[in-house]
């Protein structure tokens, strides 16, 4: 998947799905499938635009590069992205679609009936679609997707994220929540314990989940193990800072520098400061009995 700036003058033009697009999830699938559909009947490719957050601001389901893994994965064929910058934001709705129309070389547009841009988010769905019937740009506005009443959205998401309630974010997100990460050296505690583990980075964009230990799946030179993984500051052990730590079973490999993939399936229990090393690995022998 080819991965450029609105900045850049297209060489040829593609049906672009228009939106933030944090974390893909169902509503934001249903906008692919339909601009994959629209991009069938002119027998062009499928691009993605998106936004691309500045560094230290933890907002994000994903992060720019989960997102151009889970881009990839859906079939797209091109991810087109704009720095968040005060010159983007300070675009009224023209001068933003002029930007568009004029380096992308759009073979049409598909959004969903809530996407807003430009200054103030003046621009909006009735308003694009309007301005691509007066240029002869084909377009699709798709409906806002809806799970038991709730509109399916990145806020909902993130509610959920910041709950734990990962089963659900799952669902709406239509996959697993993950992080990609590598793996950094920690304090090794938990090889003094008999249980070694890998500490994973986190994009400083992303938005960290409720501090716990979770049920997860980890996959490291090409192979996914069972896993738990713990998020948060390890209360047992003073002076921790923030850490996305996973145990993998029957994993004795040295992974270091290595480019992994934590997929979080269901949370388990909040982090809690244990008493004694001897009481905490009593806890984490119970909680791998999930895998028994």
């Amino acid at each position: 998947m080819i991965t450029e700036s609105l900045y850049k003058k297209a060489e040829c033009g593609a049906v672009i799905a228009l939106g933030r697009f944090d974390g893909l999830h169902l509503g934001h699938k249903l906008v692919v499938e339909k601009a994959k559909e629209l991009a069938k009947t002119c027998n062009a490719k499928v691009a993605l635009f998106t936004l691309k957050k500045q560094k230290g601001a933890r907002s994000l389901i994903f992060s720019f590069e989960e997102l151009s893994l889970k881009a990839g994965s859906l079939g797209i064929d091109e991810l087109i992205y704009a720095e968040e910058t005060p010159e983007l934001f300070g675009m009224d709705k023209d001068e933003f679609l002029s930007l568009v129309i004029k380096n992308r070389k759009p073979l049409g547009f598909v959004f969903g009936e809530d996407y807003t841009f430009g200054k103030d988010r003046a621009g909006d769905a009735g308003y694009l679609a309007d301005r691509c019937e007066k240029l002869g740009i084909p377009y699709k506005k798709v409906p806002i997707l809806t799970e038991n009443g709730q509109k399916i959205s990145s806020t909902a998401v993130k509610e959920l994220l910041k709950v734990g309630d990962i089963e659900s974010a799952d669902r709406m997100l239509g996959g697993d929540y993950y992080i990609v990460g590598e793996v950094v050296h920690g304090r090794n505690v938990g090889t003094g314990m008999g249980f070694p583990t890998i500490n994973v980075s986190i994009d400083d964009t992303k938005l960290i989940p409720f501090e716990g230990v979770y049920e997860t799946r980890v996959t490291v030179f090409g192979k996914t193990y069972k896993a738990l993984t713990s998020i948060g500051t390890a209360p047992t052990f003073v002076g921790r800072e923030l850490t996305v730590e996973s145990y993998l079973k029957d994993f004795d490999h040295n992974a270091y520098g290595e480019k992994v993939k934590v997929d979080f399936k269901r949370f388990l229990r909040k982090n809690v400061a244990f008493s004694s090393e001897n009481e905490l690995i009593s806890q984490l022998k119970k909680d791998l009995k999930i895998y028994d």
